[in-house]
């Protein structure tokens, strides 16, 4: 047999989910401004707080199209950040590669490219060129 706490727990959990049967009253001041109570007041009205059903399915409808959008956006966003993430890190290389090729040209005298197979040397003001060119990428890209 139940105890006096667990029957007193039952009915208090079950009285929390009837209705509440006291009116709630609504009215405005001189004022203009919109009071609501327990007790009616001058020109207050009882209105009913509770909403209908299909408000409420159309509130879970919301909620839920609200959490979708959230969903989409988040995946959305995390595409964006992985596809930077790989933009930065192909940059990172091309800088780095470039780094190094400039290292050798600053570091030897001569310098050869292989084309189609076969070694051409280039002349000072190739290497010049190619040697700016770098630096300008290296300054527009990798700074």
């Amino acid at each position: 047999m139940p105890d006096m706490r667990e029957v007193s727990i039952f009915l208090l959990l079950a009285l929390a989910n009837f209705p509440s049967l006291a009116e709630i009253y609504k009215w405005t001041d001189a004022n203009g401004k919109v009071h609501y109570s327990d007790k009616g007041v001058g020109n207050g009205a009882p209105i009913r707080i509770q909403k209908s059903v299909a408000e409420d399915q159309e509130a879970k409808t919301k909620l839920q199209q609200f959490r979708n959008q959230l969903e989409s956006k988040k995946l959305i966003d995390e595409k964006q950040a992985e596809e930077a993430q790989k933009l930065a890190s192909e940059r990172e290389t091309k800088c780095r590669q470039i780094r190094d090729r400039l290292q050798g040209f600053e570091e030897f005298g001569q310098i050869v490219q292989v084309k189609d197979g076969e070694r051409q040397y280039l002349d000072h003001h190739q290497k010049d060129t190619e040697m700016a060119e770098m630096k300008q990428f290296l300054k527009d890209n990798c700074e």
